[in-house]
C-alpha cells in the first residue's frame, strides 16, 4: 500500500484543524502516511482565504506565515509546481475536468 498521499486545500486544512471532519477512509490514510504532499498552490489558496477572512487560525495572534510553517511539519511537505504538472494540468479541461486551474494543478 502507498504511504504517500496528496491533499487538496480543503483536506489539508481539515487534517490540521479538524481531523474528525475528514471522511473515515481519509483519516485512515492520513494516520498511516509517511508523507502528505501539500501542493504549492494550496498555500496560495489558504493565504487568499485568510486575507478574505473566510478562514481563521485558531490563535488570533498567529500569522498565516506561522500557521503554514507549523502545519507543514512532518508528515506534511510542500509539493512544488513543476513544469510537467503545469503542462499536463493545462490539458485537463479538454478531458472534462472542471475549469478551476488550482484544482487542475492539484
Amino acid at each position: 500500500m502507498n504511504d504517500q498521499y496528496v491533499l487538496d486545500t480543503h483536506a489539508w486544512v481539515n487534517y490540521v484543524t479538524a481531523p474528525d471532519a475528514l471522511p473515515r477512509r481519509a483519516r485512515l490514510l492520513t494516520d498511516t502516511a509517511t508523507v502528505l504532499h501539500v501542493p504549492a498552490i494550496c498555500l496560495r489558496e489558504v493565504a487568499v482565504h485568510g486575507a478574505r477572512d473566510r478562514l481563521r487560525t485558531r490563535d488570533p495572534k498567529m500569522t498565516w506565515d506561522e500557521w503554514m510553517m507549523t502545519t507543514l511539519a512532518d508528515p506534511c511537505a510542500v509539493a512544488p509546481l513543476t513544469p510537467r504538472i503545469a503542462i499536463e494540468s493545462a490539458g485537463l479541461e479538454r478531458e472534462g475536468f472542471h475549469g478551476d486551474p488550482a484544482d487542475q494543478m492539484i
